[in-house]
């Protein structure tokens, strides 16, 4: 598709489409959401066989809202790609146990929130610019590897995610289409996909659509 566009409209503007940006990121903080429940089920599984040894009944860890460790992280998969102004109320709660408890979910929960103010100002290029660079040094920042995966990826297509921010437009913007003098646009999604995060889940956030596209 890239090259059937470079070749019929060599003056394009190619721009990444902000949601694949947007859930490059979702996946990275859904590996860590998954990691830190697996750690759970280790500490439950540790828990489970203490007690067999000691010949007593297993009675889990629950948090004040009635979840266990795994159920808290299980919920926490859809409070972590929504807006805090469309949880319900219980899950309101559960994403204070959840940040209370885990503070690397609720940094990176954070930045998300920020990023996507970021796609959201009308702003010009540079100054654009700017601000995902202030951005990436927070993300550079955290623990673990995957966000700095998502970083490093971010920094390769650098160019065409800042083209957004020209127009706020996703795909092609072709100021000339073959003799023609009027202004016309073709939407191409995924023009250029940025690469999907590996992810030990098949699940995606409900909000962000999967890729089906990836550069080699």
């Amino acid at each position: 598709m890239m090259l059937i566009a470079r070749r019929s409209f060599p003056k394009a503007t190619v721009t990444n489409d902000r949601f694949h940006v947007h859930k490059l990121y979702y996946d990275a903080i859904d590996e860590l959401r998954i990691s830190l429940r697996r750690m759970a089920r280790d500490v439950e599984n540790e828990e489970i066989a203490r007690c067999r040894k000691a010949g007593a009944a297993y009675v889990p860890f629950r948090y004040a809202n009635g979840d266990t460790r795994k159920q808290l992280l299980a919920r926490a998969k859809y409070i972590l790609t929504k807006h805090a102004s469309k949880w319900t109320r219980s899950q309101h709660w559960r994403a204070d146990i959840i940040f209370e408890f885990y503070p690397e979910l609720k940094k990176a929960y954070d930045l998300a929130m920020e990023l996507t103010d970021i796609f959201n100002q009308k702003v010009d290029k540079d100054t654009a610019r700017l601000n995902l660079a202030r951005w990436y040094d927070k993300v550079d920042r955290m623990d673990g590897g995957q966000f700095r995966t998502v970083t490093e990826t971010f920094r390769n297509h650098y160019d065409t995610i800042l083209n957004y921010f020209i127009n706020l437009s996703i795909g092609l913007l072709m100021p000339e289409q073959n003799h023609s003098t009027q202004r016309s646009r073709l939407s191409v999604v995924n023009s250029e996909a940025l690469p999907t995060f590996p992810s030990s889940s098949s699940e995606y956030p409900s909000h962000a659509p999967k890729n089906n596209s990836t550069l080699g």
